[in-house]
């Protein structure tokens, strides 16, 4: 016998044909020697796709003895398959499966809609939402500019000019949501991005052809020389990273700025926790800091909070905070963003 609860199925609890579509929510088997390892999607008897069951749910460990019980994740569901039904299974360790939820498929990803992505120059679906909680080619459009507005906004608040830059990095440049927003400046400026996930870059190299591209480690060091970037800005990475990688990834950044250099940070601060579980709050209230999930760091699955004091002395070692701006960066889902300058 399982347990489950889907909080999400499809964008804005939509499922739609010829697109990824997203589920969120959590199941657990009562045979605790036999957990459920994975959500699968037929059609028609056809597997179309899985998620993995590892996302912590504290709120749900007392009950049943195990932590990791939640999924999120997305199955793409062919055009084809509209008009037909989805079956969801739950998949346990010893190959056991036990059904959970039957969609009827009602809606097509229209002409539109398709347009609308080609049009524009946009990564396929999937690709969009491994960089942001959506499939919403407008908001990524629009979300990826105000980045770039952000970063030229702050630049000048703090008094620095942006045509002072030679070289500047992209930090977890994703499928260049941001960095697309750059391409006037790049006759002036030299632009490089590096990412963890390879298909993100090579999308990147296949058509931003202004930039540099690179696939970086979980963990440093970078191909980059000593002073090489004047700025280097991430935009929710630390929110999927642990304090002991953060801290190995500040080093590399204080040795690959130039003395002096910019690096802007966001992060999931108090305005995210307070999204936290319970079981878990009190936690980040004593120590500033919290991992959920840590076992899929790098992932979008693990998710770091870290409030202000935490960060400040985060980043001391090798830099100063010269401004702090609490849970307004609308491009990454209103995270805390930090401008800082090499000691």
């Amino acid at each position: 016998m399982i347990h489950f609860g889907i909080d999400t199925a499809g964008f804005d609890n939509i499922l739609r044909c010829g697109t990824i579509n997203f589920f969120d929510g959590w199941v657990a088997n009562s045979d605790r020697n036999n957990p459920i390892m994975t959500l699968d999607f037929y059609i028609e008897g056809e597997h179309v796709g899985s998620i993995p069951v590892k996302r912590e749910r504290p709120d749900l460990e007392k009950a049943f003895h195990r932590s990791l019980l939640g999924f999120y994740g997305c199955c793409d569901i062919p055009e084809s398959c509209l008009n037909k039904n989805l079956l969801v299974y739950a998949t346990a360790e010893n190959g056991t499966s036990f059904f959970m939820q039957d969609y009827e498929l009602k809606e097509i990803l229209s002409q539109e809609q398709k347009d609308f992505r080609n049009n524009n120059l946009l990564p396929d679906d999937l690709l969009m939402h491994l960089v942001v909680h959506s499939v919403n080619p407008q908001a990524f459009l629009d979300e990826g500019k105000a980045g770039v507005e952000i970063i030229k906004s702050v630049l000048s608040e703090n008094g620095i000019d942006l045509l002072s830059m030679k070289n500047i990095l992209d930090f977890g440049v994703g499928c260049g949501r941001v960095l697309r927003w750059w391409q006037e400046y790049s006759r002036l400026i030299s632009f490089s991005g590096c990412d963890i996930n390879p298909e993100l870059i090579n999308w990147c190299k296949d058509h931003l052809n202004f930039g540099s591209f690179w696939v970086n480690p979980l963990l440093p060091p970078t191909i980059y020389k000593e002073s090489q970037f004047d700025l280097i800005y991430l935009f929710s990475v630390f929110t999927h990273l642990t304090k002991e990688t953060q801290q190995k990834w500040l080093d590399e950044f204080s040795r690959i700025l130039v003395p002096g250099g910019i690096l802007l940070v966001s992060v999931h601060g108090d305005f995210h926790a307070k999204n936290l579980p319970k079981e878990v709050a009190n936690i980040y209230k004593k120590d500033g800091y919290y991992v959920m999930t840590r076992n899929a760091e790098g992932e979008n699955l693990c998710a770091s909070y870290q409030n202000r004091a935490f960060c400040e002395k985060l980043f001391s070692k090798h830099f100063h905070v010269l401004n702090y701006y609490p849970g307004v960066f609308r491009t990454c889902g209103y995270q805390d963003l930090y401008f800082l300058k090499v000691k």
